[in-house]
């Protein structure tokens, strides 16, 4: 199966090839090819490795709660991590978008191709993966299956923002990272324009002043870090706007919390609750300090 190595955009019409040999090399030319593409959502959830990961899984210390109410965090934020336990992990099952009979050609192949326009109209908020079967059944009616796959994404990276701490007291440094790359997992390296945002609230709905900026490329890993001194209490939001050589501009940002003396943090808002410690993990005898937002 001859298909894309790099996620298709999706809402493009992606090209496959089904190409069947003999072992000594010559091509299958008289033969029946049967073939189903099946779509599922591709989950591009993605975590700084951590010491503790080959025990508790990926992003197990993850501070970030899901902020869907936040405007504009669909886009730019960062999903908490789901484990096979979690029970609201999604078990649909992958849905046939097409199949087909046909004979195969001279050279031994068959073109398939795929249109993502109705996916794109129907799931518009999340990646996708398809999955592409032939059955080949030549003349002695040996029949042999293969496989193959192409990832389609809604736009060309993701970025990915985080900090080292759930949550800061003033005086304390902010060490913050970020992470570029595509669906497939490829780093992207880019000029980057990083934004501290202090949020208000008016009627519940966030209100963001820039209080600082600073230009910070990600390297050839992909990767770029920024340590920042806490020094006013609040509710702040990091935003991170990485352009590719392709001049794709893509954000990616993280919502952390400030404390400090006389910090009201009435006007705050945060998920239903959140139980948030202030590192990743700790030693016997350690005293955790554990913030809850409600």
């Amino acid at each position: 199966m001859e298909a894309p190595t790099e996620p298709v955009k999706l809402g493009e019409k992606i090209a496959a090839v089904i190409q069947a040999n003999y072992y000594f090399g010559s091509p299958v030319t008289r033969a029946t090819v049967k073939y189903k593409v099946f779509r599922s959502a591709e989950d591009d959830r993605w975590y700084p490795p951590f010491y503790w990961d080959w025990f508790y899984g990926p992003g197990y210390w993850w501070f970030g709660y899901d902020y869907s109410w936040y405007p504009g965090w669909e886009r730019w934020g960062c999903k908490r991590p789901v484990w096979s336990w979690w029970p609201h992990r999604s078990t649909i099952q992958p849905e046939i978008v097409a199949d087909g009979e046909a004979q195969i050609g001279e050279d031994g192949t068959l073109r398939v191709e795929i249109d993502t326009e109705l996916t794109r109209l129907i799931h518009p908020d999340t990646d996708h993966r398809y999955t592409i079967t032939a059955e080949v059944r030549d003349q002695s009616r040996r029949t042999i299956v293969g496989q193959g796959q192409v990832l389609v994404a809604r736009q060309p990276f993701k970025v990915y923002a985080w900090t080292d701490r759930g949550h800061y007291r003033v005086g304390d440094t902010v060490h913050a990272g970020f992470k570029a790359q595509t669906l497939a997992k490829k780093p992207v390296q880019g000029k980057g324009l990083l934004k501290l945002l202090r949020i208000t609230y008016q009627n519940s709905a966030p209100r963001e002043k820039e209080v600082a900026r600073w230009e910070l490329d990600t390297d050839s890993g992909g990767r770029a870090n920024i340590q920042i001194q806490a020094s006013r209490a609040g509710q702040y939001r990091l935003s991170y706007q990485l352009t590719d050589q392709k001049a794709h501009r893509i954000e990616g940002g993280y919502i952390f919390t400030v404390r400090g003396e006389g910090d009201d943090d009435a006007d705050y808002r945060f998920a239903k609750i959140e139980l948030v410690p202030d590192k990743q993990d700790y030693a016997p005898g350690e005293n955790v300090r554990l913030m809850i937002n409600t």
